[in-house]
């Protein structure tokens, strides 16, 4: 079927809920009642609150918190480069990266502290855990190690074959899916057992990888092409099936799930807006949003209003 404009006036975005944007013109919020709107100047990076009341934003060296309204809750700076904002599922801790150190402060920007040293591949907090909150990251010896974030205390460290480039949960905390660029592992969340592990690739490398809220689902990956400059979105099933659901010429940076896993965002590079497809339904409605701001990134799908 053939994309069909969504105006970025629109007011609601397929699939519900609302859509992060980090554009060269600024951060954006969309699926707002009241439509697009801009929170912030040019940035680096953005995250959602767990939530969706707050985002936030990296600019350099400098953390921000930032509502609906545009304004600033909380910001402080680092010494280094800040990479990769998560918030907890818990809403009263967040973690980033910055230099060769993985952080975690307060959700009120307080009591910033270094966790432990690590490579760059970004944090992922643990769902379904409350009120612990645990951080899965890896170590400088590049296992993947999840972490109490308030104690500190280590849970558990894995050795894979080559060091993760990306982790996401399944959303009952249960899995951790650790991605590097030929296969993606399997982890038991709560020992890090090794569970299974899909087939090595050998034609495509793998880019990214966001885990399904839904339960037909298991997660999507994106994949790029060893052969030629396309890319393809990949999702595996329950059942451990997989099927390609979108290819695309150059690449795809990323990719994200509706706030209820039956629509699917992919965010293709050198293009202002992003092709989204419903999952359910007889045939695959494909439509292309119309992103606010240029140049825009995907940078999260959250929760309804």
């Amino acid at each position: 079927r053939a994309a069909a404009p969504v105006r970025a006036a629109s007011t609601d975005v397929p699939g519900g809920g609302r859509m992060l944007s980090v554009a060269q013109d600024g951060l954006f919020v969309l699926g707002l009642p009241t439509g697009p709107r801009q929170l912030l100047g040019r940035i680096d990076a953005a995250a959602w609150s767990p939530h969706g009341r707050f985002a936030l934003a990296v600019r350099g060296i400098e953390l921000i918190a930032v509502d609906l309204r545009g304004r600033r809750r909380w910001s402080f700076a680092q010494r280094h480069r800040i990479r990769f904002p998560a918030w907890s599922p818990s809403g009263f801790r967040v973690a980033y990266l910055s230099g060769r150190e993985l952080h975690v402060a307060a959700g009120d920007g307080t009591g910033d502290r270094v966790l432990a040293a690590a490579p760059p591949t970004p944090p992922a907090w643990q769902p379904g855990v409350a009120p612990a909150e645990r951080l899965a990251a890896v170590d400088s010896a590049n296992r993947v190690v999840l972490r109490d974030a308030g104690s500190r205390h280590v849970l558990w460290r894995a050795r894979l074959q080559r060091r993760p480039l990306r982790l996401a949960w399944s959303p009952d905390g249960t899995r951790l899916y650790a991605m590097d660029h030929r296969k993606i592992y399997i982890l038991n969340g709560a020992t890090g057992a090794r569970l299974g592990a899909s087939p090595q690739q050998t034609d495509t490398t793998n880019l990214a990888i966001a885990a399904s809220p839904s339960k037909a689902y298991r997660y999507a990956t994106v994949r790029r092409s060893l052969h030629g400059d396309r890319s393809q979105v990949t999702l595996t099933l329950a059942d451990g099936s997989t099927s390609t659901v979108l290819y695309a010429a150059g690449t795809i940076r990323g990719v994200a799930w509706s706030p209820r896993g039956d629509w699917i965002a992919a965010d293709l590079a050198k293009v202002d807006g992003w092709d989204v497809l419903h999952l359910e339904g007889r045939g695959m409605d494909r439509n292309r949003i119309v992103a606010a701001g240029r140049n825009a990134r995907l940078a999260g799908w959250c929760c309804a209003r």
